[in-house]
C-alpha cells in the first residue's frame, strides 16, 4: 500500500492518525510484540484509539503504525489490539 491509500482507508473509518517524516531514523515503536524501525526520511503513520470491546474492568485499544520508505511503498506495518486497565 501507499500512504494515500492508508490515509484514505483510515479517514473512511473515521480513525484519527498522525503522520511525520522520520528525521534521524531509529525505533518508532517498541513493545512486547514488536519493534518497528524507520530510516531517515521515511514517512510514518501512527494511530491509537479506543474500541468498544472490554473485559471487565479493562478495555481494549488498537495501535496502528505503518512505515513507508522513500519510494512510497510500505516497509513495515503493525496493527495490534492491547488491553488497557485502570
Amino acid at each position: 500500500m501507499r500512504p494515500e491509500e492508508v490515509r484514505r482507508e483510515l479517514n473512511a473509518r473515521k480513525i484519527q492518525f498522525s503522520e511525520f517524516a522520520e528525521p534521524t531514523g531509529g525505533n518508532v515503536l517498541t513493545d512486547f510484540n514488536a519493534t518497528i524501525t524507520a530510516d531517515p526520511g521515511d514517512t510514518v503513520l501512527v494511530s491509537r484509539f479506543q474500541t468498544e470491546s472490554y473485559e471487565f474492568p479493562c478495555g481494549f485499544d488498537i495501535r496502528i503504525v505503518v512505515v513507508f520508505g522513500r519510494d512510497g511503498k510500505a516497509k513495515e506495518r503493525y496493527v495490534h489490539r492491547f488491553m488497557t486497565c485502570p
